[in-house]
């Protein structure tokens, strides 16, 4: 099934939705610039939730690292969402990925088609 990607208003709808009862955790421009960015790479709303989980966990980690514990958390900010960002987009896999031939890309692919059109764990690259 092909969804069409969400627009950056729909973004913002459903991240409100979802994040109703920690809304108060997230600081409004952050959850927006969220929302901006995945609207002009992909529109998928899961992207969106995997990255402001993961400004969350930044955003915990840096809390604990540098104050007390029992300090209440800090809001998450534009630069938490920035580093999951970087993170996320910026990744060793990914770029690897990015910098491929089309060659090696098409015998990726097809590695992949064959896994898991066959259900199978590893195949032989003569078998492709």
């Amino acid at each position: 099934m092909v969804y069409e990607p969400y627009n950056l208003k729909q973004i913002l709808i459903i991240l409100h939705s979802r994040l109703l009862d920690v809304k108060e955790i997230f600081d409004e421009r952050s959850l927006e610039f969220v929302a901006r960015k995945v609207s002009t790479y992909s529109g998928d709303i899961r992207r969106s939730l995997q990255i402001a989980k993961r400004s969350v966990e930044i955003c915990r980690e840096n809390h604990f690292k540098h104050n007390d514990k029992s300090k209440p958390l800090t809001k998450v900010t534009y630069q938490n969402v920035m580093s999951s960002f970087e993170e996320l987009f910026n990744s060793k896999i990914v770029n690897v990925l990015k910098n491929l031939q089309k060659n090696e890309v098409i015998v990726i692919l097809s590695l992949s088609v064959v896994l898991s059109t066959k259900k199978l764990e590893k195949v032989n690259i003569d078998d492709v």
